[in-house]
C-alpha cells in the first residue's frame, strides 16, 4: 500500500488519531473512514451552496417539457431552469430559435449587401451614400425590433390594454370570450 504524505488533508486525520504508523488493513479502513468523512462533509457545503428543488409533473406535463426541450435542443432540467429564471426576469425563452437565426442572418446578409454597394458606389458622380446609410439604418433597426420582439414578448396585459385603447369594442369581445370558456 502507498504511503501517506505528511502535508496531505488525511495525514492530518491520521495525526489527529495518533495512528501515523498504521499501516496494511488498519490503514485501509482508517483511508475508507476518512473518505466517508470527507464526502458527507463535501455534500452538506455542496447541498449549502447549490439550493435543490424537487418538481413532480404528471405524465401529460413531462411530455410537454420533453417536447419543448427537445424543440430548444436542451435537457428537461436545463429548460426548466431558463424558463423558470426567464419567467421571473420577464424575458422569454425563445421557442423557435432557428427561425430568429435565419432573420438575423437575413438582416445580417441585406446590411452587409448594402455596406458593399455603397463601398462600391462611393466617389461617384451621383452621390448616393444618405440612401445608403438610411437602408443600413432601417435594416439595423428591423435587426433590434426582430431580437426585441423574439427574445422579450409583450405581456397579455399589456396587450389587451392597448388593444382595449385602440378598439373600445374590444372590452365587449373579451367578455364574451372570458363567458364561454368559463
Amino acid at each position: 500500500m502507498k504511503a501517506v504524505k505528511r502535508n496531505s488533508a488525511l495525514w492530518a486525520y491520521l495525526e489527529g488519531l495518533g495512528k501515523t504508523d498504521a499501516c496494511g488493513d488498519e490503514l485501509r479502513a482508517l483511508k475508507a473512514e476518512y473518505r466517508r468523512l470527507y464526502m458527507k462533509s463535501y455534500k452538506r457545503n455542496e447541498r449549502r451552496r447549490n439550493q435543490h428543488y424537487t418538481l413532480s409533473f404528471k405524465r401529460t406535463e413531462t411530455e410537454i417539457i420533453r417536447k419543448a426541450a427537445k424543440e430548444h435542443n436542451l435537457t428537461e432540467n436545463t429548460l426548466m431552469k431558463k424558463a423558470i429564471s426567464a419567467y421571473l426576469t420577464s424575458s422569454f425563452v425563445i421557442r423557435d430559435k432557428i427561425v430568429l437565426d435565419r432573420i438575423l442572418q437575413a438582416l445580417l446578409r441585406c446590411q452587409s449587401s448594402i455596406q458593399q454597394i455603397q463601398d462600391r458606389d462611393k466617389g461617384r458622380w451621383f452621390k448616393a451614400d444618405n440612401d445608403y446609410e438610411n437602408l443600413s439604418k432601417v435594416v439595423a433597426k428591423i435587426r433590434e425590433e426582430v431580437t426585441e420582439a423574439f427574445a422579450n414578448p409583450p405581456k397579455l396585459y399589456d396587450e389587451i390594454v392597448s388593444a382595449i385603447k385602440r378598439n373600445p369594442d374590444f372590452i365587449n369581445t373579451l367578455r364574451s370570450i372570458v363567458d364561454e370558456h368559463s
